[in-house]
């Protein structure tokens, strides 16, 4: 007969119990994935945040400008 285990209320036997962290590592292993490549989306928007940003303060000056010649 094999070894029983209980987890969280339930009784499992090894090769249960050998599957379900098996599963639980490779959940883990997938979290890490999405959250890597969440990570790196994030990073590479900041980029493109920051060169909208500044393109949006030279449409700010290039207003300015206009509106100051009206009163040349």
């Amino acid at each position: 007969m094999q070894p029983v285990r209980e987890w969280m209320g339930r009784t499992t036997n090894e090769h249960e119990w050998t599957r379900m962290n098996r599963q639980i590592f490779w959940c883990a292993v997938l979290v890490a994935q999405i959250s890597n490549l969440l990570y790196r989306s994030a990073s590479s928007l900041q980029g493109v945040c920051a060169g909208l940003i500044g393109r949006s303060a030279d449409w700010k000056s290039a207003i300015r400008q206009v509106g100051n010649l009206r009163y040349v």
